[in-house]
C-alpha cells in the first residue's frame, strides 16, 4: 500500500490493476500485521520499550476510537502526549507508540468503537474525500462521539450530499 493522504492506493494480486479504497481504514488496512506486533515493533524503535505481552491481565481501561480524514484512530489519552495511533478492527486494543501509556501503568487500553460504526462510516463516505467549506469551518471524513448519524446525515445534507 501507499499513502497518498486522503486515499490508499494498492494493487490487486489477482489482477494486477491499480485501486484506488474508497473506505474508512483500520490498522489492519495500513500495517498488515496485528496491533500488537506492529505497537511491540514500533515502540521499539521509538521509545526503547516493549508492551506487556497482550493478554487480558495486562489491559486496563477504556479509550474511545474516532474518524479522523477517514481514519479510525486513538488519541493517547496521556496529557503529556499528542500520539495517535490507527484503531485495530480485528484486536480492539490500543498502547502508545510515542510514550508507552504511563498513566495506564503501561498497559493495554480496550478500544471502544460505537454501537453503529457501520451506519457513521456510510454517512462519511457519501461525503467526497476532500473536505468542504460549510459554515466557515471544513467538513470531512471525521467523527467524534456525540456526533450521531442523525447528525452526519444532516451535515450531508446540508453540503448539498445525499437525498
Amino acid at each position: 500500500m501507499v499513502d497518498l493522504g486522503l486515499c490508499n492506493v494498492g494493487y490487486n494480486d489477482e489482477v494486477r490493476l491499480l485501486m484506488v479504497m474508497d473506505k474508512i481504514l483500520y490498522l489492519e488496512d495500513r500495517v498488515g500485521i496485528p496491533v500488537n506486533e506492529f505497537v511491540t515493533m514500533t515502540m521499539h524503535m521509538t521509545i526503547g520499550l516493549s508492551p506487556p505481552r497482550l493478554e487480558l491481565a495486562n489491559t486496563a481501561g477504556e479509550v474511545q476510537a474516532v474518524i479522523d480524514d477517514s481514519r479510525w484512530i486513538v488519541h493517547c489519552p496521556n496529557p503529556m502526549c499528542n500520539g495517535a495511533l490507527y484503531a485495530s478492527r480485528d484486536l480492539p486494543f490500543f498502547c502508545c507508540v510515542d510514550c508507552g501509556s504511563p498513566e495506564n501503568g503501561g498497559l493495554w487500553y480496550k478500544v471502544v468503537y460505537p454501537q453503529d460504526s457501520t451506519a457513521i462510516e456510510i454517512a462519511l463516505l457519501a461525503r467526497p474525500r476532500v473536505a468542504k467549506l460549510k459554515d466557515g469551518r471544513l467538513v470531512g471524513r471525521g467523527w467524534d462521539p456525540g456526533q450521531t448519524v442523525d447528525d452526519l446525515v444532516q451535515e450531508n445534507r446540508e453540503l448539498g450530499i445525499g437525498d
